[in-house]
């Protein structure tokens, strides 16, 4: 019997990964760590979540993508639903989750930015001036002590305009700001 060495394992890991996030991906791009998702919302990564069969991240190229295209993706037959009120024809911006909640059947939505974790493993960036603490430990290199100080300054000086007001935050030098910056957003 032929042992796979640990190389092996992780390459076949990576590729498997690499397989699944292209699924699903009309038109396949290429999304690549630290890149900048277009804000027109044709394409990107958007998620689905609460009372849908099939929760999860999904890709999309092309047109516009709308609360609809997410809610199908995730298993929702609109026609099953009320819907009235809801804004399925809402154009979404990359990086949003939408929430589904059913009782009986009516349906209501809410919009929120995915959680961090899932937008670095997608390769998307981080807004750092709505990220939680908790989220900010998914970029590289912050652990819980330079996320307190990060939120803190941005609580008590304000929002972070530009790369170089990062460089106020006790722990964050050059080094650390030329790291950080590929991962984050500045909005």
């Amino acid at each position: 019997m032929q042992k796979t060495g640990t190389r092996g394992k992780r390459g076949a890991f990576l590729g498997l990964l690499l397989l699944t996030l292209g699924l699903g991906l009309p038109g396949s791009f290429a999304h690549r760590p630290g890149g900048h998702p277009q804000s027109n919302g044709t394409h990107g990564f958007f998620a689905a979540g609460g009372d849908v069969p099939e929760p999860g991240a999904y890709g999309f190229s092309g047109e516009p993508v709308k609360v609809l295209h997410v809610l199908e993706r995730a298993g929702i037959r609109p026609g099953e639903w009320d819907l009235k009120g809801v804004p399925v024809g809402s154009v979404l911006e990359p990086g949003t989750c939408v929430l589904f909640r059913a009782l009986e059947k009516t349906a209501s939505i809410r919009l929120e930015p995915m959680d961090a974790f899932t937008r670095m493993t997608l390769g998307m960036k981080i807004p750092i001036n709505q990220a939680t603490a908790e989220e900010l430990t998914a970029l590289p290199g912050v652990g819980h002590v330079l996320a307190a100080h990060i939120v803190k300054h941005r609580d008590t000086r304000g929002r972070f305009e530009k790369e170089s007001d990062l460089l106020g935050v006790p722990g964050i030098g050059r080094n650390t700001l030329n790291r950080l910056m590929p991962y984050v957003l500045l909005e």
